[in-house]
């Protein structure tokens, strides 16, 4: 029985290390240099796309032309989906007008354009499986 539970515990150990990657987002279509673009990694569809408090993981990155890349290192192997906006006025909140339409830049992974709608987690989730994968999301004003 000792064992079976070292063997259990060693494959364990072994999966989970070899099981990540590194994720290469990159942002595109930013309209300024103002502020900073700021993109979550979520894991399952709580606080999608909009409550970076849920995020899995969370970057801010500084903009210094029309694109921005960041690099999720050694991240497991899994489902999930992003949502970046760019934050001109750097206030951490991603800002709509009074009828919930954004005034801030945004997108998601598999976005394909302005809708009227929210995106929903399950439309924008993609599978990481592999050891280096980049993912590309435009931004749309």
């Amino acid at each position: 029985m000792k064992t079976i539970i070292i063997a259990i515990f060693i494959f364990t150990t072994i999966t989970s290390v070899i099981a990540q990657g590194d994720l290469n987002v990159t942002v595109t279509g930013i309209e300024n240099t103002k502020g900073t673009i700021r993109i979550a990694l979520f894991n399952n569809e709580s606080g999608f796309p909009t409550d970076e408090t849920k995020a899995f993981k969370l970057v801010a990155i500084r903009i210094t032309g029309e694109s921005v890349n960041t690099i999720f290192k050694n991240l497991p192997y899994g489902k999930y989906a992003i949502a970046a906006f760019h934050d001109e006025n750097n206030n951490s909140i991603f800002d709509t007008n009074f009828i919930g339409i954004p005034k801030e830049g945004n997108g998601v992974t598999k976005g394909t354009g302005k809708s009227l709608s929210t995106p929903n987690y399950s439309d924008a989730t993609f599978q990481f499986t592999e050891s280096s994968t980049n993912i590309n999301i435009r931004l749309f004003y």
